[in-house]
């Protein structure tokens, strides 16, 4: 039986947009309450040619629709025409942000049936249903049709949801859903409202508010009962440690904030995250904040220099009232997120060094930085589009340090220059703060002061990494590269250290490997002290956290070299990166042996390659016994979890029994009482009916 609807959410070379997977599941969860199927399928690299072929001609649906954002229009734009010319029955549809922004553009590509715009959930169904059931659907609202190369239906867009709660809750069942919780460290990421009051010129929302000028109020938001029965619906069969509400703007409205206070505490009381505009942070918001259990506040810096922050970002948040703001949050326990954007038009080295200098006055919790992506539409990518900055890049081979642009200012070079620079500022930042091993806060921080040769890419990043269930400070190694660090060796030592792999949305090849090795290498020896598989396809197992205890015995006293390698069979335009967690150094003096067996030199290194493989095998079964622990652990923890619930329903039987029996003997009280009152009034009835004996 085919499908109604196939639905193609590329994640093509962007990182993994969360809020687009929730906008997504609201569409999947509408289409499966009226009953009609829905197939989504989610494109994480740029996929063979037959691929989609491939796709609808082994399950044809009625209808295909690519759901994207003005990031992956290109991609859009390149294969939607050999589909329809491939299936020219299918009805093809294209919906999400991008055809709203810039529906002209979206509808000139070849082969397209009709646009979605605005929001859709409602429309598409009706779609859907008139396609299945063969009506007429022509006039539906929130459409543009095409009805031939010339003639375009452009029909009006329907009035804005009123009131948020009539929304299914988001089916998250598409994707992998226990990895977007590890992608977000452990977070739940939650979708509570549409619009955003804010002006900022690259942001897409003043240009929404005005095409749903007249059409409604633009600014919603969920009740928090509505907002709050859904946390609880997924904590039932998830685990999560935390919340993050990733509306670009959480509402801090007063009325609001309070009752969510009271009531996320009360019935919730996780740790949650928010975004946020400085201007709204007062000392009041920060404590109903801090009251209801927010652990972090996420502030949007864009760029160091506040007279450049006005002028392009038209943020009127002087870098003052930031520190000043984000004193107070620190002062109430919150963290503080900063993002940042490099590569702005007009902007200059010496702005973007401005940038790097405030941050690390600020010293957030957490910095983020992007390369600057013109939105269609937007008032930053119009004034790019009149100065000529678009480059002839072809954007599906960009990597996210490079730019779309060509600034007159600021080089493609200098760009990637300084997106890098803040990513190893956010590495040491983190590092800074944690109480760090002797040796690993110089191991790290000198991981991050290296500045890549050529101005390429540094092979690593450094930073708190979710696996499985536990976050670790750690070094993120770009797959097929190498890390050169020099050491200082003691006689004796250890090598303690932490491998994982970084959390991905993407499946895995069966055929997938991920190799950790570590040479150390002094004067001319070179030796391999580390060399470690991982397969998560064949062994779920594999995706958690592995520590291991290295021998470093043989070498002098004095400097070496550690290479760090790692290397993966995937080619991904976003690569998954390996882990190296917590490495550090420590001593352990050994007790020198009485009488020492002599043997060659050829053949002390068989016995030493013999013991360190005799070791992996060890520390493989010993991680293998710790899983096992685990799952012992949980199993008991269930049992008694089972056996204390059994106890309770036997009480709760006894008292119901002890209840019963006291009802019973009440019953046979009331019984006698009732026979005695019985037998007196038949005692009276005698007395007065009697007969009279003279008569």
């Amino acid at each position: 039986m085919s499908d109604d609807i196939l639905i193609i959410y590329p994640q093509i070379n962007i990182p993994p947009h969360i809020r687009g997977f929730i906008e997504l599941g609201v569409y999947a969860a509408a289409l499966k309450h009226a009953q009609l199927s829905a197939r989504i399928r989610v494109v994480f690299d740029y996929p063979e040619p037959d691929f989609f072929m491939t796709e609808i001609r082994e399950n044809p649906p009625r209808i295909v629709m690519f759901y994207i954002q003005p990031e992956q229009f290109a991609f859009f734009a390149d294969v939607q025409p050999s589909l329809k010319e491939a299936f020219p029955n299918i009805h093809f549809c294209c919906g999400g942000l991008m055809p709203t922004l810039d529906p002209e553009s979206a509808v000139s590509v070849t082969g397209l049936d009709s646009l979605l715009l605005g929001e859709g959930e409602s429309a598409l169904v009706e779609l859907t249903s008139a396609i299945k059931q063969n009506k007429d659907y022509r006039s539906l609202r929130n459409f543009w049709f095409r009805s031939s190369a010339q003639s375009i239906q452009k029909n009006p867009l329907r009035p804005l949801i009123e009131n948020l709660d009539i929304l299914p809750f988001a089916d998250r069942s598409f994707y992998p859903f226990e990895q977007m919780l590890a992608l977000a460290g452990g977070a739940l990421p939650m979708l509570i409202s549409r619009g955003c009051p804010h002006n900022c010129l690259f942001c897409p929302e003043p240009q929404l508010r005005d095409i749903y000028h007249g059409k409604g109020q633009y600014e919603r938001i969920r009740s928090v009962n509505n907002i709050i029965s859904e946390i609880n619906q997924l904590r039932a069969g998830h685990f999560f440690k935390s919340v993050f509400f990733v509306d670009g703007q959480f509402a801090l409205e007063e009325n609001f904030l309070k009752e969510f206070s009271e009531r996320y505490h009360a019935q919730i009381n996780l740790p949650f995250y928010i975004n946020s505009s400085i201007e709204y942070l007062n000392t009041k918001t920060l404590q109903l904040l801090a009251i209801a259990g927010c652990a972090g506040i996420s502030i949007g810096i864009e760029t160091g220099n506040e007279a450049f922050r006005k002028r392009l970002c038209n943020k009127n948040v002087g870098n003052e009232k930031v520190l000043s703001a984000v004193k107070s949050a620190r002062g109430m326990g919150l963290k503080i997120f900063a993002s940042n954007i490099i590569g702005l038009p007009l902007e200059t080295e010496e702005l973007a060094e401005d940038t790097i200098s405030f941050n690390e006055v600020l010293a957030p919790d957490r910095l983020s930085v992007r390369v600057f992506f013109p939105i269609s539409g937007t008032p930053l990518s119009n004034y790019s589009k009149e100065k000529k900055y678009f480059s002839e890049r072809n954007i599906l081979l960009m990597k996210e340090d490079e730019s779309v642009l060509n600034l007159p200012n600021l080089s493609s070079a200098a760009i990637k220059k300084y997106f890098h620079r803040l990513k190893r500022l956010n590495g040491r930042l983190q590092i800074g703060r944690k109480e760090n091993p002797v040796g690993y806060y110089d191991l790290i921080s000198a991981f991050c002061q290296i500045e890549p040769e050529q101005n390429e890419s540094p092979p690593f990043i450094c930073g708190e990494y979710f696996v499985g269930d536990k976050a670790e400070i750690c070094l993120a190694q770009e797959p097929n590269t190498k890390i050169i660090l020099p050491i200082i060796l003691k006689k004796q030592v250890w090598l303690n250290i932490l491998i994982g792999i970084e959390p991905t949305l993407r499946p895995f090849e069966d055929s997938a490997y991920f190799r950790f090795t570590l040479f150390i290498i002094q004067e001319d020896k070179e030796s391999l002290v580390f060399d470690k598989y991982l397969n998560p396809a064949k062994n779920k197992g594999d995706l958690a956290w592995f520590k291991y205890e290295i021998p470093v015995l043989d070498f002098q006293e004095g400097d070496a070299v550690a290479r760090f390698e790692y290397r993966t069979s995937l080619h991904y335009d976003y690569p998954i990166r390996g882990l190296w967690g917590r490495p550090f150094f420590t001593e352990r003096h050994l007790q020198p042996l009485k009488t020492l067996p002599r043997f060659s030199e050829n053949e002390f290194d068989q016995i030493r390659n013999e013991l360190l493989q005799t070791k992996l095998i060890l520390d493989k079964a010993h991680a293998e016994k710790n899983a096992l622990v685990i799952s012992l652990e949980k199993i008991k923890g269930d049992l008694e979890e089972t056996l204390a619930l059994a106890g309770k329903l036997q009480r709760e039987v006894l008292e119901g029994e002890a209840r019963e029996k006291k009802l019973l003997q009440k019953i046979e009280q009331l019984e006698k009482i009732e026979k005695a009152y019985n037998s007196s009034m038949l005692t009276r009835m005698k007395k007065i009916f009697k007969p009279d004996a003279k008569k």
